[in-house]
Parts: structure tokens; sequence; C-alpha cells
């Protein structure tokens, strides 16, 4: 018990203070004056769809003129400032890039520059954008500017090439695709040399993300024969991890044999919100091994369609955020040899069996075919003794017959959802009774939206009428108990109004009308509880409009809308 509360405390306290992390893709590369550039457009699209596969809120601009970008910068400093001080801001750049004078400029596609003098007018400085993101106020901003190619502007010739050195504000980290001064190469395949490695580090799971520019710089430094060496100004001294760790590959693997040309695969489990894969081989070899189940949540699975005498190899990844474990150790199986008949009587004898066709006497293994666990004995690969009958009620995907850890996965994601309840309980104070209905409905695991209204009677002063109507909403994380009910817990909030009534002279307020008070304001609403038999719901809920702080508890009673 002590343990489920610490993962529901954990897993609540990753829901609410997620990591935001917000950032803005510019790729130009057809340029009126100046050429076109082969990979811009290809760095800028593959770098957002990796962004955004880590979590990023992402605003991608294409080509982009100079009110583009400019307008572009501004709204990516409005994000992370109402992000707060815990955001994450990534601000990539692929494109033609000069400096002037010691200030770097990225150039908009309609640019005309006819001499250096018109840069600062018609291009963007970075400076102006290192200084609007520092002044968001937010954790870390990445800026990586892979604009270091040779300007062609005829103008240029003169002037320093590549873009000069740059002193980071506080807080941030600036990577360029070369070193100041120097030339960055356009690649010739889809994405530039630099981008191509910094899209490889960034897949990378569980990276802190200097580590993802050191091994960027490093990988691009080889690969060009340390003719083209990235250069990184850091003034971040915490850790950030874009993407977390790969989970842990399943560990004891081992079958059972239900009979009937299949067997069940037992494994055990890499943790909550994990998805498992099933490959198979005939040969000891993973590199040969066919995915057959993709999207497996508990931690028991039938295989189906084997042939005797074939010895099969299986293998379970865990996946999740996108991120696959390496295989787990192989589990061999091979089918038990099928009994020979026993003759019904010696008197009669059998008929002369029609021999086998060539095909069906070196028929190859079929492939096997996944499906939910059928009851087994467990084979000698499989230690484990299963002295429980099989539930059918459970879920394909879980076996309450396997003495393995709990899984929340099974038929019990969906307790608690899709369900109307009443409930009464009171708040000590004003109300004393507070009678509730509420609605829910789950449209993922785990989470579930709760839709409600609050009925308040009764004031603790004898001097007061009350009666106060509060309609509200909710997001609530639910993790249900191995048999049945669970805990949850929720955010939202709704409107409060209140009418008190007061005897005649009362001057406790002094904005009266007949004696009434009128009291109406939105107020946000936290809660946590005890769902028990699936039925019965205990809670806690505190209320706060940030002037007024209320507490209730309640008991309550649920029934399934939809099963």
């Amino acid at each position: 018990m002590k343990k489920m509360l610490i993962i529901f405390f954990l897993f609540l306290a990753a829901i609410i203070g997620a990591q935001q992390k917000f950032a803005l893709i510019i790729g130009n590369a057809n340029y009126a004056d100046f050429g076109t550039l082969q990979n811009p457009v290809n760095d800028a699209n593959d770098i957002t769809e990796v962004l955004q596969g880590l979590g990023f809120t992402t605003e991608k601009i294409l080509d982009g003129n100079l009110r583009q970008m400019e307008s572009a910068v501004i709204r990516f400093k409005s994000q992370l400032s109402a992000a707060g001080s815990q955001a994450y801001g990534l601000f990539y750049y692929a494109g033609h890039g000069v400096q002037l004078d010691g200030i770097n400029y990225l150039i908009p596609v309609d640019a005309n520059i006819p001499d250096r003098n018109f840069l600062r007018e018609r291009a963007l400085s970075v400076q102006v954008i290192l200084d609007m993101l520092n002044e968001a106020g937010n954790m870390l901003n990445m800026v990586i500017l892979d604009a270091c190619r040779d300007f062609p502007a005829s103008w240029d010739r003169s002037a320093d090439r590549g873009l000069a050195s740059v002193n980071a504000p506080a807080d941030s980290i600036i990577v360029y695709a070369t070193s100041a001064g120097k030339v960055a190469r356009d690649g010739t395949g889809r994405n530039g040399l630099f981008t191509t490695y910094l899209l490889n580090n960034l897949k990378t799971p569980g990276l802190d993300v200097k580590e993802i520019f050191n091994r960027t710089g490093a990988d691009v430094a080889n690969a060009s024969n340390r003719d083209q060496i990235p250069a990184i100004y850091s003034q971040f001294f915490g850790n950030a991890v874009l993407s977390p760790a790969a989970p842990a590959a399943p560990r004891n693997v081992r079958t059972g044999y239900p009979g009937a040309g299949s067997v069940n695969l037992y494994w055990d489990s890499s943790g909550t919100g994990i998805n498992y894969r099933v490959y198979y081989s005939t040969h000891n070899d993973p590199a040969s091994a066919v995915l057959i189940s993709s999207n497996t949540s508990g931690t028991v699975i039938n295989i189906g369609g084997l042939i005797n005498d074939v010895n099969y190899y299986f293998w379970i990844t865990a996946t999740q955020n996108g991120f696959e474990s390496e295989k787990s150790a192989a589990v061999a199986f091979i089918l038990p040899p099928i009994p020979a008949p026993v003759p019904s009587s010696p008197a009669e004898p059998s008929s002369p069996a029609e021999p086998s066709s060539p095909a069906e006497l070196s028929s190859p293994a079929a492939p096997p075919v996944a499906g939910p666990p059928s009851p087994a004995e467990p084979s000698s690969a499989a230690p484990p003794v299963l002295t429980q009958e099989p539930d059918p009620s459970r879920s394909a995907n879980q076996s309450s017959y396997l003495p393995a850890p709990v899984n929340f996965t099974g038929s019990k994601k969906n307790t608690h959802f899709n369900t109307i309840g009443l409930s009464i309980g009171s708040t000590f104070n004003t109300p004393m009774v507070v009678l509730s209905a509420d609605l829910t409905w789950a449209p993922l695991n785990y989470l579930f939206f709760e839709a409600g209204l609050d009925w308040g009677l009764l004031s603790k002063y004898k001097s007061k009428g009350y009666y106060s109507l509060f309609p509200y909403i909710h997001l609530n994380l639910f993790l249900p108990f191995p048999g049945s009910g669970g805990i949850f817990a929720g955010v939202g909030g709704g409107f409060m109004y209140a009418e008190y009534t007061y005897e005649t002279g009362s001057d406790e307020y002094i904005y009266l009308t007949d004696g009434k008070a009128h009291y109406q304001t939105f107020t946000s609403d936290a809660a946590i509880g005890i769902n028990l038999f699936d039925n019965l719901n205990i809670s806690y809920s505190i209320r706060t409009n940030f002037t007024v702080i209320n507490h209730k508890v309640s008991v309550g009673y649920t029934i399934r809308a939809v099963q």
C-alpha cells in the first residue's frame, strides 16, 4: 500500500509539474537574390518532427521573410514568459547568416541587401533574439544556428566569413554548426552535415542537453576530418534531459505449456506505463527475430500456431515515450511430442494411413500467432509453479494465475470511469452540509474527467441563513488496487455562487440588500480520495479563490454508466 501511494503521488506530481518545452524552427532555402540552398527546408522539417516526438510545442517557418521571422520570435518569447521559470526554449535556424562588426544576422529569403550597411534594417539580428529570450525568464534557452554558410553577396567578400563569436546570456546554450569565422558545409544528402548528427543525438534517450551538443560536435569534427568543428557557448550550469531514458529490458522471461500448439510467455514488469513487443525466430539470433506483437500492455501473452519438433526462440522489449529497450535474453521453447494413438481394439485393425504428400512432410514452420494467454502448466523451461485457475474476466494481456507484480493495465483500467455518483459531505464551517452529483468520463487509461455540482446548505453561525451552488470540472488521475477500488486525485475549478441571510440589524456585512449578501467568485479546487469496492468514494478537497481557503470531506456512491 505504501509503495502504491508513493507511485501515485510521484505520478500526480509529474502530471501537474510536467516540463514545458517550446521550439521555434526556421528553415530558409529559396532566396530571391542569393540562390537556393539544398538542405535548410529538410533540416527544419526533420528537426521539427524530432522535437515534437520529444514533447516540444513547435512553430515552424519555412522560407520566411523578415516580418514573419520577427513575429515568430515575438510569439516565441511570449510562450516562454507565460510558461514560467521551469520552461525550456529551443531556437533553430538553418539558412544564410552573416556577421557585420561583430554582430550576427540571419537572412530572410526576400531580403534585398545591395550593401552591407542595409543589414541592420533588412536582416534579423541574433543579438536581438538572445536579448528577447533572456528577458523571458525561463529555465533554459538553446539557440542552434546552422547558418555559417558561404554568403554569396558580392559586398560580403571583404567581410569576415561565417558568424562572429558571441557571449551567451545566463541560462542559455548557443551552438554554431562550425567555429566562429568558418564556413559550414551545405550537405549533399537530405540534411546538412551538422544537422544530420544533431538529429541522431537528439533521438538518443536519456542524454543531458550538454552531452547532446558535445556528441554532435565530436561527430561532425570526425566526419569532416576536423575541417568543420562546431562551436558551443554555454552559460547553463544545470542539468536538462530532453527525452527520458529508454525503459529497461524485461527480465526473467519464461514459458508455460498450455497445449494445443501454443506457448504462454511470462516476464517481470519493467514499470508502470510500459508496453511490450514480442519477437520470435527459429534461430537463436536476435538479428533474425520477427515482430509478432507490437502493443502488449501486460506481462503474459499466448503464442499459438506452433509446430512440433521446431525450436522457437522468443525475445521481449519494453517501449515507452517512443523509445524501445534492448531485447531481453532469449527464451527457447519446443513443443512436447504428440503421444502415439492407442488402438481402440486389437480385433479391429486400423485402416492403413494414406501417405503424406511431400509438401506435408517438408512443411516449414509457420509463423506463430500472438493471442490471449491460455491456462497452462509450466514446461521444464518455466520454473514458476502456477497454482491458481485463470480468471476469464481479466484482460487478454493480464494473467491472474501468474505470481507476478501487480499490473495496472488490465481490466481494472476503467474502474471508476464512465460513472454517475451522489455524495454528501461537510466543510465543518459554511456550508455545513454539501450535497453533490457528478459524472465521469475517461478518454485515456488512468485519467478521467469529472463534472459535478455541489449544493451547500446551512451555516455554522446561527444568525445566518445560507445556500451555495458550485459547478466544477476536474482532471483526475486514478490508480486501481489489484482487486477492486483504487486511489484518485484531481485538480480543477468552477464558479461559486453563495447567498447569506442575516438577522435584522446585523452589521457583519455592510453590503446588504433586504438582509441578504450575495457572493460569487471563480474558485480553484483540488481533491484526493479512495474508492472502495468500485462503488464507495471517500474524498477530501481543498478550494480557494486565493483569498479564502475552504476544506471539504465527503462520502459518496458511484455506479457504472458504461460497462
